[in-house]
């Protein structure tokens, strides 16, 4: 069984208390999170908790989307480069025509 840890954590003036088995994780997460907040609270000067929070959550999602759209190049770049070489190494392994 995982041993979980209490964390509190500040965002925007908001604190929580969860429990985590990867707090130190849990601690960065929630320092981006109020960092992404502050700098959409200096960009936008009426705006609520709420909707600085929706902003963020937007902005990380698009990230995240961003970061599976990567993901499927690279998986698909490396299927390439691995049926390459298959193919070199069935060309090094058979006979010779000459």
């Amino acid at each position: 069984m995982e041993t979980k840890e209490t964390v509190k954590l500040d965002i925007y003036g908001q604190t929580l208390q969860l429990r985590s088995a990867a707090p130190a994780e849990l601690l960065r997460l929630a320092r981006m999170l109020d960092k992404r907040m502050r700098d959409f609270a200096e960009q936008y000067e009426r705006i609520s908790v709420t909707q600085l929070a929706i902003l963020a959550a937007l902005s990380a999602a698009r990230e995240a989307a961003e970061a599976e759209r990567e993901k499927a190049e690279l998986t698909r770049r490396i299927s390439v480069l691995e049926q390459r070489i298959a193919l070199l190494d069935q060309a090094e392994t058979s006979p010779s025509r000459h």
